[in-house]
């Protein structure tokens, strides 16, 4: 590689349109351009139309699919030769998207053709964002990337979300207005595993920096299933507001745990989501995730009545079987037509299993995007204590067989940070008998926040001295 004559190889490209370059050439092109920097200087000597031209002819070699491994080189010297370019970086006509659609859809080259989506997606954004080609691209990406198995491809698929989601500030907004709700699931699921990993990685130049319109989207979008849900209790189905919603209806209970792992998520990054977290109207969110984990809650109890229902029918449950705790009941969801509705779509599948493990999914989140949207906002606390969220988390702290792993401990961290530094939620805390949980050390939990519950009487009056749990420094 070392005596190649890259400016002959390279005219010759050009000048032949690819015309007698074999399939040995496009490899030493493309490993030549990936491996030295100084070939910038000669790829900017091509003007627009003369770039534009070797992207239509190497993409058309890998379009026409007659030779799948010279297919694979023409896309990956074209990736190699944008990003070199300092002229021409990011450039990809719009033309060539259904070249590219047609390539994914037909799971061919996709690591290549996710490598050209990524350095073209700032351009892509600006000239394509309504291009119906690009819709149908996002939409594939998200199918290859639930479907496929190889961590390299999955990491290319995840980088090309990644850049739309940080240079597109209504990437969220057109997908989930354009693309169908199965689709835009598949695109949280991306989106959820990008905010994870901006959590759990380094907080260094490079890193995933989601635009604050999308953040704000994910947010307007849990409000939105909040809203739609009792919309359609309070003016029934046919209605034309309704009708708007019966789109999303169907996929908010899959899309909603992808959506508050993802606050959840945005809130542990203070620094870069604040000011979103705390924009006006946005102090709506907590309640709407307190009523929901009440609502998952009760969708949960309904399905243990379900099950508890059947097998005393086939009376198939031993004596001797341990009892299960009793099935949750939430007076808020049973005197609000639209909880009840929500709890009933929770519950919806043709597999309990499935319907199962969605609700423990949801648990799970809803307890993470509390904990953390109160860690360090009093405001959030203070709400969210109001709402129920401590009796509620200490509800769910109770894991069962179709929980995620770790419910128990979201559970208490949620528990710690909406008592710490705030007197009210303790008192409601300290108010709750902890003993038929069995789960959460009510006085352990107090003591990390230097309490203790002592038992005082009061005079209440004409009815005399009445006990109450007081909380005590230690």
């Amino acid at each position: 590689m070392e005596s190649y004559d890259f400016d002959e190889g390279f005219s010759k490209l050009i000048d032949r349109k690819l015309e007698g370059v074999d399939t040995l050439e496009l490899r030493r092109l493309a490993t030549y351009v990936g491996m030295n920097e100084h070939t910038t200087a000669t790829i900017d000597k091509l003007d627009e139309e003369e770039y534009a031209s070797l992207q239509r002819a190497l993409i058309t070699v890998a379009a026409e699919g007659a030779d799948a491994e010279r297919g694979r080189f023409a896309l990956r010297l074209l990736a190699n030769v944008g990003q070199r370019s300092e002229r021409h970086a990011g450039a990809l006509p719009v033309s060539v998207l259904p070249s590219i659609r047609d390539l994914l859809m037909g799971s061919r080259h996709v690591p290549e053709c996710a490598a050209l989506l990524t350095m073209s997606a700032g351009e892509l954004a600006r000239t394509a964002a309504l291009d119906p080609n690009l819709d149908t691209i996002v939409a594939t990406v998200g199918h290859l990337w639930m479907s496929v198995e190889d961590d390299g491809t999955r990491s290319w698929l995840s980088a090309f979300v990644a850049r739309l989601l940080e240079l597109d500030g209504a990437f969220l907004a057109n997908a989930f207005g354009e693309l169908p709700s199965s689709a835009f699931t598949n695109l949280l699921h991306i989106t959820e595993a990008l905010c994870d990993g901006m959590v759990m990685g380094a907080r260094a130049e490079g890193e995933f920096r989601m635009h604050p319109n999308n953040a704000q989207m994910l947010v307007d979008i849990v409000r939105r299933a909040h809203f739609d849900y009792t919309d359609e209790a309070r003016e029934g189905p046919s209605t034309t507001t309704s009708s708007s919603s019966a789109r999303f209806l169907p996929e908010y209970p899959n899309q909603l745990p992808l959506l508050l792992g993802c606050i959840a998520s945005l809130a542990t990054r203070r620094d870069l989501f604040g000011d979103v977290l705390q924009r006006e109207g946005n102090e709506a969110l907590v309640d709407c995730i307190v009523e929901m984990l009440d609502v998952t809650l009760h969708a949960e109890g309904c399905l243990q009545r379900a099950e508890e229902t059947g097998e005393e029918e086939e009376e198939r449950r031993p004596e001797d079987r341990p009892q299960r705790a009793p099935a949750f009941d939430s007076p808020r969801v049973l005197s609000s037509p639209s909880l009840s509705r929500m709890a009933a779509a929770f519950c919806k599948d043709a597999s309990r299993q499935r319907a199962k493990e969605r609700i423990g999914a949801m648990k799970c989140a809803t307890v993470r995007a509390i904990g953390n949207l109160s860690a360090e906002c009093a405001s959030s606390r203070l709400r969210a204590g109001a709402g129920g969220a401590v009796v509620l988390c200490l509800a769910a702290a109770r894991r069962r067989d179709h929980d995620d792993a770790f419910v128990t401990q979201w559970s208490i961290a949620a528990l710690r940070y909406l008592c710490l530094g705030c007197p009210e939620n303790q008192e409601i805390l300290a108010a709750i008998d902890s003993a038929p949980t069995g789960i959460i050390d009510r006085d352990g939990l107090l003591a990390q926040l230097g309490l203790r519950v002592v038992t005082v009487e009061e005079e209440d009056g004409a009815a005399g001295p009445k006990k109450r749990a007081k909380l005590m420094p230690l």
